[in-house]
């Protein structure tokens, strides 16, 4: 497994270059799949860990500025909002203005969902009980 601060953020860091708006940021990075993923392959200690070494640093490359949201939308993207809240607020803003307001709005707007893999049968056969004539349908969902 790739280390957090390793993983290349292509997509999260166009957004942030063109983001006019911290509502925009939040939604492209809620969108993004890499983020998502961040979400699912690493553990909410891991992933704060990360967020808290990411705030410390100077920001010198797209990526260092655009980390720290990268990592609370995937806290976001959690089972449990327990992370979320116990991710830091930023007194300095400076470089990073919009982070207590991206904060503050995923806090705000945090809804606990969860992923289910539903398998379902390659045929699927529909058929009415009735005493008029009918006729079985046959649907192969493999075939397009």
């Amino acid at each position: 497994m790739t280390a957090l601060s390793q993983i290349p953020l292509p997509e999260a860091e166009h957004t942030f270059a063109v983001a006019n708006t911290p509502l925009y940021l939040i939604r492209k990075l809620r969108q993004d799949p890499i983020v998502y993923e961040i979400s699912r392959s690493f553990s909410g200690d891991q992933i704060l860990a990360e967020l808290n070494r990411a705030l410390s640093v100077k920001p010198s490359a797209l990526a260092d500025y655009v980390r720290p949201f990268v990592y609370l939308v995937a806290l976001w993207h959690m089972r449990e909002d327990r992370y979320l809240k116990l991710s830091p607020e930023k007194t300095d803003a400076g470089e990073r203005e919009w982070y207590n307001y991206v904060r503050r709005f995923l806090l705000e707007t945090y809804s606990p969902t969860i992923d289910v893999t539903v398998q379902i049968p390659p045929k699927v056969t529909s058929g009415v009980q009735s005493d008029a004539p009918f006729t079985f349908k046959h649907v192969d969902l493999r075939r397009g």
